[in-house]
């Protein structure tokens, strides 16, 4: 019931495009990110995860992208009920990928102001993001406050999603996601292909190591994968 009384959002199909946002309907293109998504998924059953982390080591890797298309890859699911919450909250950017305008700022949940339901938006009877209108002027001592924890565990408890995803803040460029990290099953980190340097993913993969479990690394934004990295049937 919860889930089913919160605000539903129509998206467009061209803004979505335009943020390269392609795990939507299926097809070719989505199938890197169904790939992903099933294997976090087989991660998560087997260990009883239900709270994932999206990272990178520096910003400008494609964080946001990723998770936005595994969010979408999971909501092809019907039996799956996917949440994903914007907890960069020093640079937000689903809400304006998406192109949509929330009502309310998800750090305001997370501060006690303001309840999930007058934040999240819904996009059909298994998807729902929580994102922000604005940045937060000091994200990382919101999210060190204990009643952040208590926050993240009232939604669970009251909506009972099947995966909870966290576009998080870039690890080595402030401590706002080493807030978060504890609070977390598990993380996947993305790397920039020919950006991201070895240091760079090491360091970042001990932080995270440090707090909670690495789910794997997605090297993004790579040029030479071939032609054939998909798989399906031509029409005929």
């Amino acid at each position: 019931a919860r889930w089913a009384a919160l605000k539903q959002v129509s998206l467009s199909r061209r803004q979505l495009e335009s943020s390269l946002i392609v795990a939507k309907d299926g097809g070719p293109a989505s199938a890197p990110f169904d790939m992903l998504r099933t294997k976090v998924l087989h991660q998560m059953r087997t260990n009883g995860w239900r709270r994932i982390g999206i990272t990178s080591p520096l910003m400008g890797c494609g964080k946001s992208t990723v998770a936005l298309n595994l969010a979408f890859s999971f909501a092809r699911n019907p039996e799956i009920r996917t949440m994903l919450l914007d907890t960069d909250l020093r640079r937000p950017s689903i809400a304006t990928m998406l192109g949509i305008t929330p009502t309310a700022s998800l750090f305001s949940v997370l501060a006690g102001r303001v309840t999930f339901e007058g934040c999240a938006l819904a996009f059909g009877p298994n998807l729902c993001f929580a994102t922000n209108g604005r940045p937060h002027r000091s994200p990382s001592e919101l999210m060190q406050l204990s009643q952040v924890a208590d926050e993240l565990d009232r939604i669970d408890a009251e909506y009972e999603p099947d995966v909870m995803l966290f576009d998080l803040a870039p690890i080595l460029q402030t401590d706002d996601a080493l807030s978060v990290l504890q609070k977390l099953d598990a993380v996947v980190i993305v790397a920039a292909a020919e950006v991201t340097s070895v240091k760079e993913l090491d360091q970042c993969e001990a932080d995270v190591a440090a707090n909670t479990n690495v789910l794997g690394v997605v090297l993004n934004k790579a040029r030479n994968v071939g032609q054939n990295y998909g798989y399906g049937y031509a029409p005929s």
